[in-house]
């Protein structure tokens, strides 16, 4: 049967870890007008970028000890304490005074492509808008992930490579293959999660010699990095309380 979908060496997965979870900060520490409030301890020092800051007891990273709380508390928690301004994929993303390498886009639509080459892992939280991959989408060190809340992943019908872990999360909501029916090969190195039917019924690739050889239409294969380095919250997350059909 032709075309098909192949996952390999244990493609796909999902994680959880019921022993960690996240809590936030309880002094509320802010950076506010260029200087920290809620401070109760002298002395000690902490950098953000090119400013330092002296007098705080906590990490400015409220989710350094994260402990369990449930992905609507975690995103409230984002939200509040997400304000400093980073630019990464030519967008205005949020994230935390601190390292945490979680990156939250309020509204609007995402485009990647090319190459991608980062220090750490990270994570991408989309919400009401598309994520669309224009060209194929290479990762050469830390594995990122992209979350997409209330909107479509968009996969253009010339994508041959992906590389990351993707998640359409809100139900209707879904991957879909951007330009219609395409006969080229998609090979994922991480995972999908979330409503697969669009993009898979519309690629149509048969094989390059589809008289001797069988080959997917679109090829998942597990990427070690998944394990090495999680992007941050995801493992948390993606239990039961992320699951999403697919279809």
């Amino acid at each position: 049967i032709r075309p098909y979908v192949q996952v390999r060496n244990g493609g796909n997965i999902g994680f959880q870890n019921s022993n960690s979870r996240f809590v936030g900060t309880s002094e509320g520490i802010r950076k506010s007008g260029g200087s920290i409030s809620g401070s109760t301890t002298s002395g000690r020092k902490i950098t953000d970028g090119g400013g330092s800051y002296i007098g705080t007891n906590r990490s400015l990273d409220p989710f350094k000890n994260f402990k369990g709380m449930n992905k609507n508390e975690f995103y409230k928690l984002l939200k509040r304490n997400a304000y400093r301004s980073v630019t990464k994929f030519g967008k205005p993303f949020k994230t935390t005074g601190g390292n945490s390498g979680i990156y939250f886009l309020e509204s609007g639509d995402l485009e990647i492509s090319g190459n991608y080459d980062s220090k750490k892992a990270e994570t991408f939280i989309i919400e009401n808008g598309d994520l669309t991959i224009t060209d194929d989408f290479k990762v050469k060190d830390k594995f990122p992930a992209f979350i997409v809340r209330n909107g479509n992943i968009n996969v253009a019908k010339n994508v041959k490579q992906m590389d990351g872990i993707y998640l359409a999360e809100k139900s209707g909501k879904k991957f879909i293959s951007e330009g219609g029916v395409s006969k080229k090969q998609l090979k994922v190195n991480g995972a999908f999660f979330g409503d697969l039917s669009n993009l898979l019924e519309n690629r149509r690739f048969i094989g390059t010699h589809p008289e001797t050889k069988l080959e997917p239409s679109v090829e998942i294969n597990f990427d070690v990095r998944i394990l090495e380095d999680t992007p941050p919250a995801l493992e948390k997350f993606l239990g039961n309380d992320w699951k999403e059909t697919a279809q």
